[in-house]
Formats: structure tokens, sequence, C-alpha cells
């Protein structure tokens, strides 16, 4: 066991790093202008339709996405692509098809991702190109890692190791393959040894092919490693960390960059230097929000309100925590919108594929009819000049037209049966799209119990507060998902029974009110696009009835009820509290709850009124007819 001096000593050592660390804050990161402006400059005066433009725009959507401005490299890609016919070289192809299954792969679009990586394994097996098979072995293992499947990350991983045992690979390709051999072990396995063991193997061909990413991605890992071991030795942690920094930067890699600013804070928040924490999250999170990338921030944002708390500055806590919960409503959404995309995609194409067939089917029954026609036609003139063969030629015809009737009735069922199994892949869309709506109710509910988990263990009773807050909000959304799962209309949700579960929820809450509630919004009609604004908005009232309206001792009501008239969608909501103070309470409201609910009204387009008094709160919310 170290002693005291020694640690302190490690500590004070590692500060001295992170000082030299803090100056590569400065440096500026570069925007993708610059990129753009060299593109353009390309492409002046030349032929947009040639080999030189396509190189051109491939080249410039690459360092793109090497940099992690995905929206801007994908719309490049989008142009390049009807420009491939123009490219003679299938490596500078392949090359670009990886780069933008790597750039599918961290947006989320995994089908995408995984078609355009095993197209790079087949084109470089047909041609028996060992370099290009590690690289393409390499690829899907990091791919299956995304997904978190292990078994099949395992095979890839080892299919690589085995051709560098066995053959002379490129130094380059071997670093990249140790690599991920040693995440491999790192997330899965939990191997410290062998993870320290490949990414040491892994820096040392990096270093030695003057690879400086790979060089970065060991560097981070080794960083990452040594700190779970022993956070408090700063000298070795921040050794990696600020190597790591130096080399992404100066390969422009500045999504990779904020991911080693993210340990360097996780680092200082361990060794209990919070303002350190604060200092190097703020730089990573302005970068972060700068490019829009929404995934690296939940964490982000989690770690500086945590820090943010232990400095005492609540406030500023808070304002992060809110940002957190947003900001993982959006990536929820984004992954719903991607996963219904892809799904969407695929049904499409099965769908064209089917009616190609069915055309297929009726070119050649037409085909087969005019033949039939044209022979009827010859037997009609043979008919008029040869009567004596009449009877001969008309047990011809019938046994002809007999014949076509039954390939006719065969080619009928075969429509038919089409018509079934196109039937059933519509059947099949609906399942998977109730299966969406199971997969993110079961997600916010993770959510939920995740803040639960952070609230059992918060002692301070404000901040306890906006947790109970956050989690009721984000129950009300998971039951609308839970109602789209349960029932077969899954354009619309059950109002009546979403609005029951939701007071019953949230009077099992507060269980020191008692109190009466009535509902009558049977035949309320809420489509798929209105359902989580309108449980957001239904979930704020209630709980402010709650919070606010009924005081101990006295027995609390409340009424929901909806009408239909021939110009909107009308739902009302009563209690019996002391109502609004006064009226600037609801026109310029200061707390979080009523300025949510105008957000979400605005949202729907609809318009929120209210007419309360001294006997109790009323809320009129109109909506435009579907």
């Amino acid at each position: 066991m170290k002693s005291t001096f020694s640690i302190s000593l490690s500590i004070a050592v590692g500060i001295a790093l992170l000082f030299s660390l803090e100056c590569g804050f400065s440096q500026e990161i570069l925007g993708p202008k610059d990129i753009m402006s060299s593109l353009q400059d390309s492409l002046q005066n030349r032929p947009l339709n040639s080999q030189e433009a396509y190189r051109n725009y491939i080249s410039a959507a690459q360092r793109l996405t090497e940099r992690g401005n995905y929206a801007l490299a994908d719309s490049l890609y989008r142009i390049a692509m009807p420009l491939t016919v123009y490219e003679s070289d299938s490596t500078i192809i392949l090359g670009a098809i990886a780069s933008r299954a790597f750039m599918y792969k961290i947006q989320g679009r995994f089908t995408k991702s995984l078609e355009g990586y095993l197209r790079f394994l087949d084109f470089y097996s047909r041609k028996s190109d060992l370099n290009q098979l590690v690289q393409a072995y390499s690829y899907l293992a990091e791919y299956y890692r995304a997904i978190v499947d292990a078994a099949m990350c395992a095979k890839y991983v080892y299919q690589a190791l085995d051709l560098l045992e066995e053959n002379e690979i490129d130094l380059k390709t071997k670093a990249y393959a140790y690599s991920r051999a040693a995440a491999f072990q790192s997330q899965f396995r939990g191997n410290t040894d062998s993870t320290i063991y490949y990414s040491n193997l892994a820096l040392s061909t990096a270093i030695e092919a003057d690879d400086k990413f790979i060089m970065a991605l060991s560097q981070n890992e080794l960083g990452f490693i040594y700190m779970n071991m022993d956070k408090s030795d700063t000298t070795t942690n921040f050794g990696f960390f600020r190597s790591a920094m130096d080399n992404f930067l100066s390969e422009q890699r500045y999504r990779d960059y904020i991911s080693v600013l993210e340990n360097v804070a996780r680092n200082y928040y361990v060794i209990g230097i919070h303002e350190k924490t604060i200092l190097t999250l703020s730089k990573a999170i302005s970068i972060a929000e700068a490019n829009n990338w929404k995934t690296y921030l939940d964490g982000s944002y989690l770690l500086i309100a945590e820090a943010y708390n232990k400095v005492g500055d609540h406030d500023l806590s808070h304002e992060y925590m809110v940002k957190a919960y947003y900001n993982k409503i959006d990536n929820l959404r984004a992954e719903h919108a991607i996963e219904a995309s892809e799904l969407t995609a695929n049904f499409e194409k099965d769908i064209a594929q089917q009616k190609l067939r069915e055309q297929q089917a009726q070119t050649q029954l037409a085909q087969e009819q005019v033949h039939a026609n044209r022979n009827a036609l010859i037997i009609t003139i043979i008919l008029s000049t040869v009567f004596l063969l009449i009877a001969i030629i008309s047990v011809q015809l019938y046994i002809r037209f007999k014949r076509k009737n039954a390939q006719l009735r065969t080619q009928q069922d075969t429509i038919n049966k089409t018509n079934a199994k196109l039937s059933d892949t519509l059947n099949q869309k609906n399942v998977l799209y109730r299966e969406l709506n199971h997969r993110v109710k079961n997600n916010l509910t993770v959510l939920s119990g995740l803040i639960y988990l952070q609230e059992s263990n918060e002692t301070n009773p404000s901040q306890k507060e906006v947790y109970e807050t956050l989690r009721q909000r984000i129950q009300s959304m998971a039951y609308v998902h839970q109602n789209l799962y349960k029932f077969s209309d899954s354009a619309k949700i059950n109002f009546q029974e979403y609005t029951s579960h939701l007071v019953r929820n949230l009077a099992g809450a507060y269980q020191g009110t008692p109190v009466e509630y009535s509902i009558d919004c049977y035949d309320f009609q809420v489509e798929i696009n209105e359902a989580v604004p309108l449980a957001m908005v239904i979930n704020e009232l209630i709980t402010n009835s709650f919070k606010h309206a009924f005081h101990l001792g006295t027995k609390g009501t409340i009424k929901l009820s909806s009408e239909t008239t021939s110009k909107a969608r009308i739902i009302h909501y009563r209690d019996n509290g002391p109502g609004l103070s006064d009226s600037e309470r609801f026109e310029n409201p200061m707390s979080l709850g009523m300025r949510l609910v105008k957000l979400m009204i605005a949202q729907l387009k609809g318009k929120l009124t209210y007419q309360g008094d001294e006997n109790g709160v009323y809320f009129k919310i109109q909506l435009a007819l579907t």
C-alpha cells in the first residue's frame, strides 16, 4: 500500500502535468470552414461530373468524418455517390464506404453501417488482400463492440489476431487491430493485464508506423485503465492523457479529443479537485455543443452538475441536471427516429421488390396473351379458307385455351399468395412499431430508475424534489409509449386510461393527501405526435394540484373532462384548491413546471386559458381537430 507521502507526491507531480495539459486547452479547435473552402477552391473551373470531382468530395467528407462533423460529411457523401461511375480505382471507393460506415455507426444508424463494413469485407475477401482483411475484421469488431455484442466482437478480434500471427501485415493495420483487441478486453472481459498488454502493443506499433491517431487511442485507453487502477497516480494517468490529447489535436480528431477531456475531468473529480473538473468539462461541453455531439453531452452534463454541487453552486448544478434531462430526451427521440427510419426503409424496400415481382408477372401474362391472340388470328384465317379442317382445329383450340386457363389460374394463385405475404409484411411492420414503443418505454423506465437511485441518496431537500419532479415527468412519457405498445391502434392512445393511471400514480406519491378524482375523457382522440407533449401538460397540472392545492386535512377534488366541438377538441381541468394567487402567476410564470406547460401547448399549436378563482383552479386546453 502506498504511503501518504508517496500519494501526495504523485498528486503533486500530476498537478504539474495538468498545468501543462491545460495549456493545450487554449489550442484553437478549427471549424469545418477550412475544409469546405478548400473543397470549393478545388472544384472551381472544373467539371463536376468527373473522377477529380468525386475524389475531392470524398476526401473532404472523410476529413469531416474524422473531425466529427457528421451532418456536413453526410451531405458530401450523398453528392459524391452518383459520381462513383467516374472512379476507376475500387480501393478509393471502398475507403469511402468504410469511412461512411464509421460515421453511420457513431450516429446509431447500425443497419447502414453494417452494410458498408460487410461490403468492405466481401470485396477484399474476393481479392484475398490480407492487409485489408485484417482491417475489415478490426472494423467489424469495433462495430459489434458498439452494439454490445460480445460474441461477434470476439469472433472478429481473434480472426484479426490469427492473421497477424501468420502473415506479414502493414504496421498501421497491425496497430489498429491491437488497439481493438485492447478495447474488447477492457469492455467485455474486464481483464486489466490483457488490456494493458494489447494497448502497449498497439502503442509501440503505432509509434513505429508514425500513426498518431492510433497512438492517441492507445494512450487514452492506458490512461483510462491506470486511472481505474489507481486514481491518485496522476503522474501516470495524466501523462497518457496529455499525450493522447496532443496526438488527437494534431490529427484534428476533435470528437476523440473531448473524450480524453472527459476522462481527465473524471480523474479530477475522484481526487477531489472539483474546480478543475468544472474547468475541463466546460471546455469539452462548449466544443460538443458547438458541434451538436449530443450523445457525448449526457455524461458530461451529469458530471459537471455533480461537481457544481460539490463546490456548493446548487443553481448551476440544477441547470446542468435539467440540460442532462432534456439532452437525454433528445437522444432517445433521435434513436427512436433512426430505428423507425431503418425499419421503414427496409419495409419500403420489401414492398418495392414485391411490386416489381408483380409487374414482371403481369408483363409475362400480357406477353402470353398477345401470343395467344396472334395464334387465334392465324387459326381464324385458316378456318376461313380451309372449312374442312374446322372440327380438328376447334378441338386444338379447345385444348389450347384449357391449358391457358390452367396457367391463368396458377398465376392467379401466385398473385393471391403474394398478396398474403404482403399482408404478413405489413403486420410485421406493426409488430416492430409496437416493439419500438416498448423499447422506448423500457429506456425511459431505466432512466427513471437511475434518477430514483440518485434521489434516494440525496440529502438536500430541494435537490431531492428536483429529482422527484424529473422522475414523474419521465414516467408520464413512459406510460404514453406503454399505451402505444399495449393497444393495437398504434396511431392513437387511450387518453381515458392514461389519465386514470397517471392520477393513481401521483396519488400514491402523495399519500398524505386524500383526493377524489373524476375523469371523463372516453371519446377524446390523441394522435401519436401529440401524445408526449400532452402527457407532459397533464402531468404538470396534476402534480401542481397535489403539491399546492390541497392542505393537510382537506379533502381534494380533481376533475378532468373533454369535449369535441365542430371547431376544436377541448380539455377541462379543475381542482377545489385556493386557485392561483394572481393572474401574473399564470401570464408570467416563474416555475419551471408552468413554463414547461406553456412550451408544450405551443408545441401542440394549441391554446391554454386560465379561468379559475379563489374556489379552485380551472384550465381550459383547446387543440385543433384531427
